[in-house]
């Protein structure tokens, strides 16, 4: 994975990046279809996604040094695949749903595993963008927000009032 540096950010991430700092009155917000969180995420399980269904990113929040993680739709795990379905997929589907209702899992497993073909690949992050930020002072009224009817991520807070 790649770790990308303010001054040699791509020009697409920058794209990105600005999208995320749209005003909000643009579009009405729903209170309801608002995530908000009052501390950074720890890990990626907690960092707030957003994208296109192209691009994509997760943001963590952390007011002095920002990890936003990137991806995009084509970097994937494994080489060149066939995308059709295994010809004996039906026949495998069916002997896992025997051994599902028989309470035999590992014999289930088996099968269900002969579903996915040679490579069921997986996502790869694209790189990782890192913003410092010197931040002199106690930092207060932290707040982490994704806005899920307007699409949009914001991480506030206040240094020194």
């Amino acid at each position: 994975m790649k770790k990308f540096v303010l001054g040699i950010v791509p020009i697409w991430a920058c794209v990105l990046l600005a999208c995320t700092t749209l005003e909000k009155e643009t579009v009405q917000s729903d209170p309801a279809l608002i995530l908000w969180y009052a501390q950074p995420a720890k890990n990626w399980n907690e960092a707030l996604p957003i994208g296109n269904g192209r691009l994509g990113a997760m943001i963590f929040g952390n007011p002095t040094h920002e990890l936003i993680q990137l991806n995009e739709e084509t970097l994937w795990t494994g080489g060149p695949v066939q995308h059709a379905a295994t010809p004996d997929g039906p026949g495998n589907l069916q002997k896992a749903r025997e051994a599902i209702v028989a309470g035999d899992h590992r014999e289930a497993v088996h099968y269900l595993k002969k579903l996915q073909g040679k490579n069921s690949e997986a996502y790869q992050a694209l790189g990782d963008l890192i913003l410092h930020q010197q931040v002199d002072g106690d930092i207060s009224a932290y707040s982490r927000k994704l806005d899920i009817s307007t699409a949009l991520a914001t991480t506030s807070f206040s240094v020194d009032g």
